[in-house]
């Protein structure tokens, strides 16, 4: 798994001075802030910790000039995040009237349900979700307020992509999400995302939040992602929902879901950066569980830990096998035939091919390039 999921000595020093209690989090305070130029360089995602930092050292009750910049931090990230939700607000007003059910993922909805403080956690992450069926419903009306999406996409695109950024007028920007719902691909109200979701109020208005396990699940493998550059942020998050009274995680179903996502090495390398680095409550039954999994031979690839043959033949085979992978996961099932039915839209889509001969030509051409990074 990519370094990018771990953090630095430094990173970790501030987590647990934003996290922690007692005397370890006002000790862990003292080191960080003595190895760090504050007025210098501090890289986004520690920056954007500091507002979790003013609150935890406030109420334990430390005093030190940083405090009157922390503060000043956690007030502007107050202002910004109301700008923000003013935005999620409109979205969701505007698929209320036409009856389109919304449920709000990461930055608001981890700031409503878990950090219970507007000023903590950075709204401008938030997705908006509907279901797969009414996308191209709800695309529709945010062109019609005034929102343009930034990048192209169809409504065959609908079962594979997401989420797609879209802007105002002001230039604010905000993620519409959908859920493809192969579970359950004749009612989105089946699927896992729908069925085991809550309810909660954003500015009065009812919106669907994920429940705990799978917020906690949404977070692990956002963490671990090969596709973002270093971060520390998603740690925050899952310390913060484990830490929550009202969370009773249902670790069974989180492993199972990443067992069909494969994804369990992602899965493991979060587990692992929380448990040895934050001393997170994570069970240990839980860490033996993964432990026993089998990995597939697609994961083992996709992170080139098994030995590849240098014979072209196999290098093609084995990229062409990461593409399965890939779309194995956006349609969060199996390798059932109906789900395989839509392998060629799905390669359509990710190759930006117009047609399925151009479809041929663009496959071979990325086929060999990623055989080539392989080896």
């Amino acid at each position: 798994m990519s370094s990018n999921s771990f953090p630095t000595k430094e990173q970790c020093l501030l987590l647990r001075a934003a996290l922690g209690s007692g005397a370890p989090a006002v000790g862990a305070w003292g080191e960080w802030q003595a190895s760090v130029d504050f007025d210098g360089y501090l890289d986004a995602e520690s920056f954007a910790l500091l507002p979790l930092l003013y609150v935890n050292l406030r109420r334990h009750g430390v005093m030190h000039p940083f405090m009157h910049k922390l503060k000043g931090i956690y007030r502007r990230r107050w202002c910004e995040n109301q700008v923000q939700f003013q935005d999620i607000e409109e979205v969701v007003g505007r698929f209320r009237l036409s009856r389109i059910p919304t449920m709000l993922v990461n930055g608001a909805a981890l700031s409503l349900v878990h950090y219970r403080d507007s000023a903590l956690r950075t709204a401008s992450d938030t997705q908006v979700l509907v279901p797969v069926g009414r996308a191209e419903r709800a695309l529709a009306l945010l062109r019609e307020g005034g929102w343009t999406p930034l990048s192209r996409i169809s409504a065959a695109q609908f079962r594979f992509r997401h989420p797609v950024k879209i802007r105002n007028g002001f230039d604010r920007r905000l993620e519409i999400r959908w859920d493809p719902s192969f579970e359950n691909r004749k009612r989105e109200s089946g699927s896992v995302f729908w069925r085991d979701a809550e309810s909660s109020t954003l500015g009065g208005l009812p919106v669907h939040v994920l429940n705990e396990t799978a917020t906690l699940l949404e977070i692990l493998l956002r963490g671990t992602s090969s596709h973002l550059e270093r971060s520390i942020g998603w740690i925050a998050d899952a310390i913060t929902v484990l830490q929550s009274r009202r969370s009773i995680i249902d670790w069974a179903w989180l492993i199972s879901q990443a067992r069909k996502r494969r994804m369990v090495i992602r899965l493991m390398t979060a587990i692992t950066v929380l448990h040895e680095q934050l001393n997170a409550p994570i069970p240990e039954t839980v860490l033996t569980a993964l432990r026993t999994i089998p990995i597939s031979f697609l994961e083992r690839a996709e992170l080139n830990d098994t030995k590849v043959s240098k014979r072209r033949r196999e290098r093609i085979l084995l990229s062409m096998s990461l593409y399965l992978l890939e779309y194995l996961r956006s349609v969060r099932g199996g390798a059932t035939l109906t789900a395989l039915g839509d392998l060629p839209d799905y390669l359509q889509y990710k190759l930006n091919a117009r047609n399925r001969k151009q479809l041929v030509v663009s496959l071979v051409v990325e086929t060999f390039k990623r055989a080539k990074q392989l080896v």
